[in-house]
């Protein structure tokens, strides 16, 4: 039945969900609290158009255009990630393993040659994302088309919140699936300190 736990509205009702939570941590991320806020008080089905209405007094962040998704960034196994990272991207561009963890986790293990920029800290209220990350990656990558990302965290979910706000950004940026969990326990080479 449509309305019973499991049913298709409820799906549906829970996929909504997590989009909008996407949305709403790539706009904190992107320091765009401003945002943030018109995004949290629209209307469900005005919600973009007012956020985006706000864009160009807050850039970099890029928004999508009314009634589009926000860009989802293809998710890939640590396999894929250590080919990319072993072979390059095609093309020019240079390929970076991009840690989205806390300084603590990266000391603790980490993927050779990763690049650890902290996208969310912890707080009394829990993980909060950095409000200046999405500047510093832009500074340290100023040239869109050089770079292709290949974003980890401890299992995936926070760095698929920064690969969906790279994207939107005109970054090319990937998700690793599992994160580095998935990579020690596959038995990648890591390495620590």
């Amino acid at each position: 039945a449509p309305g019973a736990p499991g049913g298709i509205s409820h799906r549906k009702k829970k996929k909504k969900m997590m989009r909008t939570r996407v949305v709403a941590q790539a706009l904190l991320l992107a320091g765009a609290v401003p945002m943030l806020r018109a995004f949290k008080a629209a209307p469900a089905a005005g919600r973009l158009a007012r956020v985006a209405a706000l864009a160009p007094r807050h850039q970099p962040v890029r928004m999508m255009a009314e009634g589009s998704a926000p860009p989802t960034p293809p998710q890939i196994s640590v396999f894929e990630a250590q080919k990319f990272m072993e072979g390059g991207a095609d093309g020019p561009a240079e390929v970076v393993y991009l840690d989205v963890r806390t300084e603590s986790e990266f000391k603790a293990i980490r993927v050779p040659g990763s690049v650890l920029e902290v996208a969310f800290e912890m707080s009394p209220m829990g993980m909060q994302p950095v409000p200046d990350f999405l500047e510093k990656v832009m500074k340290a990558y100023p040239d869109t088309d050089a770079v292709k990302f290949v974003v980890g965290c401890k299992v995936g979910g926070r760095s698929n919140a920064v690969a969906t706000a790279l994207m939107a950004n005109g970054y090319d940026a990937s998700n690793i699936t599992g994160g580095i969990i998935e990579w020690d326990a596959q038995g990648l080479p890591t390495e620590s300190g």
